[in-house]
């Protein structure tokens, strides 16, 4: 047995595979994720995951109290050089994204405190009116061209243009011959 008053593997002593869990699922469906904790001690621990409890310090993110998060088997001990398999589940009825953290507490106290368990979660929900607004789309985007048709023939409605020039037959006779034979002197008056 190692005597070494700062060897570490002595006394209670725990470690995690991870810190932090995130989990992504739709509207009202479970997902889960797993945290493994080993015993790297020497001594048997008891242990219990426990929720921390924080006021909201953003005024605009009021807590609804609702639980989301859930820790599958929460008390036990673990035995040194044993390895356990933790699951936490995420569930909402919104939509959105919540953080939670939680703490191991333990019998014995361990000589470094274990570090806090950040739980992640986002629920989602499928866009149900998106059929709806391309109706609306659609409608608006034929009004649109409609008045825009009725506005244009409005404008032209109004327009003042000078009629065409009548022009007489014989004009245009005398024009012809004159640009045709200039090159040689001849012109028609």
């Amino acid at each position: 047995m190692n005597n070494d008053p700062y060897d570490r593997s002595i006394g209670p002593q725990i470690s995690f595979d991870k810190s932090y869990l995130c989990m992504m699922t739709e509207v009202c469906k479970i997902k889960q994720d797993q945290v493994i904790m080993k015993n790297t001690g020497s001594t048997t621990v008891t242990y219990e995951w426990k929720k921390i409890i924080r006021g909201d310090y953003i005024p605009s993110k009021n807590s609804d109290g609702i639980q989301r998060f859930y820790c599958h088997y929460p008390r036990d001990i673990l035995k040194p050089g044993e390895s356990k398999t933790y699951i936490f589940s995420f569930r909402s009825e919104k939509p959105g994204m919540f953080n939670e953290e939680w703490e191991l507490l333990t019998e014995p106290q361990l000589l470094e405190t274990a570090p806090l368990l950040n739980l992640s979660g986002m629920a989602t929900k499928a866009d149900e009116y998106i059929e709806k607004r391309q109706q609306l789309n659609d409608v608006f985007g034929r009004e649109l061209e409609t008045k825009k048709t009725q506005a244009l023939s409005e404008v032209e409605a109004r327009a003042l243009t000078p009629p065409p020039e009548q022009v007489d037959a014989q004009t245009k006779l005398i024009e012809h011959f004159n640009a045709t034979n200039e090159h040689l002197g001849i012109i028609y008056s």
